[in-house]
């Protein structure tokens, strides 16, 4: 008899169910194998907690930590929006006051800015920048103002409509810079009344539409698509990645993209990395190694089916991020949420320990009822690393947050790759190892056997059953030529798999 030791969860998903890197699987919907608590363990990922379902298509989450305040800014296209405010400390949206704020058309972007001494909420939209006043409660009147931009800075402007509006608050220069078009105009909060807009301090090339920013130490980035008319056919779209000191007349570097699009970029200790779209209309992630910026990953999980996210068929489905506000950081990790064909779900990208290689990780469906017509919009990592987000599943909206800390997720699906033999072969049993079984844990273990020719049930491990024990063997006593894997919630949720060991032998005659 021999045994197959499967206790390596960090490789994330991989791209075939017979092919992948040490450490992946196929399948990981809901699986957290860096849960900080938890970090190596096969566990579930974290349950999605509703805060409301009031903000619609949120383009924006901007955290005031320093107030226990987020602020979420609609960015529904063609008409007015609201801004929202989150209490963290009550836990609830504010409807007292003048909360939610509207504003006159389809919100864009929020970030905190300091204008002479005084720190405030900007928001960008269709055509300006509004500014508001800070709280510290969830009542009394405001003070909106909703033109701001064009009416009160030196060199107020207004801004072109119908343009993607990215601001960056950038840390060379503490300048805040404004996306409009192919210009990137410069807002300087310490002189003037009201602080001084330059308009257009960079200028890309005529046909440049600016799509995102962040911050590149010692430069700016700016990701770009090229469009040399409105009407543009989408294989005349281009896409690079410009990058500016601040002060030169022109942009200093500019890096070719293969995407047709570029959706969000971000920085992370020093790594640039976007977030686009290919031909193949997957979803990619690329990082810039110092002359170009390499593919690091595709955005997949396995296609739902049906109604209900407990159905899975076996092919792959690809994504890609909404907007350039759906990723942020956490830890030593990008997390983003991935609109797909059908679904969507939110991820983390990375290596959740210096040394390790960087892995793509299904956290978890942003809902837990409806997943058809399911997209993830902005995104954004608070105070505690608790993780805030706006989705929608057809016409209901929500805006939930999440916890890495958090393993209870009764959505979690796990299938490994097909382990495959030279000759037939025996499964004689399957032992896993876990930590302690605790109230409401339990699991269904099973074998898809042949390529999915067959599945049996292995097993059942419960804390109903079996009481607080760390290790249950399951006989199987089943021939094959290969099998893989399958663990997927029955009377509850939340085992913490250490290792699981399948004992099998391999077979002299080829029996059935």
């Amino acid at each position: 008899m021999a045994k197959l030791v499967i206790d390596n969860w960090l490789g994330g998903i991989s791209f075939s169910d017979r092919l992948g890197r040490e450490g992946s699987y196929f399948i990981g919907r809901a699986v957290n194998p860096i849960n900080p608590f938890h970090l190596g363990y096969l566990c579930p990922g974290p349950l999605p907690v509703l805060i409301s379902s009031t903000p619609t298509e949120v383009s924006s989450i901007t955290v005031d930590d320093n107030k226990d305040k987020a602020y979420l800014l609609e960015g529904i296209r063609g008409g007015a929006t609201k801004l929202h405010m989150y209490n963290f400390n009550s836990g609830n949206m504010s409807s007292t006051g003048d909360w939610p704020h509207s504003v006159p058309n389809s919100g864009e972007d929020t970030t905190i800015f300091q204008i002479g001494t005084t720190s405030y909420l900007l928001y960008s939209y269709y055509n300006n920048v509004g500014r508001a006043t800070l709280v510290n409660d969830g009542g009394g009147a405001r003070n909106f103002n909703d033109i701001f931009l064009s009416t009160n800075p030196a060199g107020a402007s207004s801004l072109t409509g119908d343009m993607p509006h990215p601001m960056l608050r950038w840390g060379e220069s503490g300048f805040l810079y404004i996306a409009d078009g192919r210009s990137l105009h410069q807002f300087d909060g310490q002189t003037g009344d009201h602080g001084t807009l330059t308009t257009g301090r960079l200028q890309l090339p005529v046909g440049w539409i600016i799509t995102s920013l962040f911050d590149a130490g010692e430069y700016i980035g700016i990701t770009a698509k090229y469009m040399p008319s409105p009407h543009a056919v989408e294989r005349r779209q281009k896409t690079e990645v410009f990058f500016w000191d601040g002060t030169s007349s022109s942009f200093n570097l500019r890096k070719p993209i293969s995407d047709k699009q570029i959706i969000a970029s971000i920085a992370k200790d020093g790594e640039y990395f976007t977030f686009g779209v290919d031909d193949l209309e997957q979803g990619t992630i690329k990082k810039f190694d110092g002359a170009r910026f390499v593919s690091q990953d595709i955005m997949r999980t396995n296609r739902a089916v049906g109604t209900t996210i407990t159905k899975f068929a076996r092919r792959i489905e690809y994504g890609a991020v909404r907007g350039y506000r759906s990723v942020d950081t956490i830890h030593n990790m990008i997390i983003f949420g991935a609109s797909l064909e059908s679904d969507a779900d939110i991820f983390l990208y990375g290596s959740p320990q210096e040394g390790l290689p960087p892995a793509l990780f299904n956290l978890s469906p942003p809902n837990l009822t409806d997943v058809t017509q399911t997209k993830v919009f902005a995104i954004k990592v608070s105070k505690g690393d608790e993780i805030l987000f706006s989705a929608q599943a057809g016409a209901v909206n929500y805006f939930s947050k999440i916890s890495l800390a958090d393993a209870n997720n009764p959505y979690f699906l796990y299938k490994s790759f097909y382990f495959e033999f030279p000759k037939r072969t025996r499964i004689n049993y399957v032992k896993c190892h876990f930590k302690a079984l605790a109230s409401g844990e339990g699991d269904d273990i099973l074998l898809d056997l042949d390529y999915g020719n067959r599945q049996i049930h292995a097993g059942n491990i419960s804390y109903a059953e079996d009481k607080a024990i760390t290790e249950k063997r399951l006989g199987v006593k089943k021939n094959c030529d290969n099998f893989r894997l399958v663990i997927q919630p029955d009377e509850g949720v939340g085992i913490k798999y250490g290792k699981i060991i399948v004992d099998y032998t391999l077979l002299e005659t080829d029996v059935k």
